[in-house]
């Protein structure tokens, strides 16, 4: 129960005013998303390797423009158990800008809410939140790096702009045949760990 509780209060989207939703995943032992953060975590691209690096990240972030339908799970402050969750996402790449822009919606039986992130190529790194769900925050630090097996590893670093509480993300994700997948973690201090608290399923349209 206390482990729910902390999961509501770590990820949140407000859905028509003071309802919020919070994505969750519930894995079995490592997840191809986690093995992948943990590949990411020690990976560092030596100067030669800047050129290269940057090139794959512009190339990830153009293909992943588009129009795009997720489904996903949520959990509801208040409610029993997790319910599905549609999201609506339209990707568009800024070539002067080197960055992906992302802009959409997501319901639940609840409501619904927009949402909109933003990842950009910055150097050897690509930096930003595929979907930023944390309200009234500012974006301090952000790095992502490639892990072996292809996937995009996002660390960042958001600090609320009431309270100054700072909140720690890890966003993985991975391109696939029909489009995309996106699993979201935030740093649990009690644990020291990425809890997960999202995943979501994108197809193009």
């Amino acid at each position: 129960m206390k482990d729910t509780r902390r999961r509501q209060a770590i990820l949140r989207t407000v859905l028509s005013g003071a309802t919020a939703i919070v994505l969750v995943l519930a894995p079995v032992g490592p997840t191809q998303a986690q093995q992948s953060a943990q590949a990411a975590q020690s990976a560092a691209a030596s100067p030669g390797e800047t050129e290269d690096a940057a090139e794959r990240g512009t190339a990830f972030l153009r293909q992943m423009q588009g129009t795009y339908r997720g489904r996903g799970v949520a959990l509801i402050p208040g409610r029993p158990k997790e319910e599905k969750v549609i999201c609506q996402l339209t990707n568009q790449f800024d070539e002067e800008g080197s960055a992906l822009v992302v802009e959409g919606e997501c319901a639940s039986t609840m409501g619904k809410t927009r949402v909109e992130g933003r990842l950009a190529q910055e150097g050897e790194r690509v930096t930003g939140s595929l979907i930023n769900a944390l309200k009234g925050s500012t974006m301090t630090k952000s790095r992502g790096v490639f892990s072996e097996d292809g996937a995009l590893v996002v660390f960042s670093s958001f600090v609320n702009n009431s309270s100054g509480n700072l909140t720690r993300t890890r966003q993985v994700i991975r391109k696939e045949e029909a489009g995309f997948a996106a699993d979201f973690y935030t740093f649990d201090n009690a644990t020291g760990e990425y809890e997960p608290v999202g995943s979501i399923a994108f197809a193009a349209e």
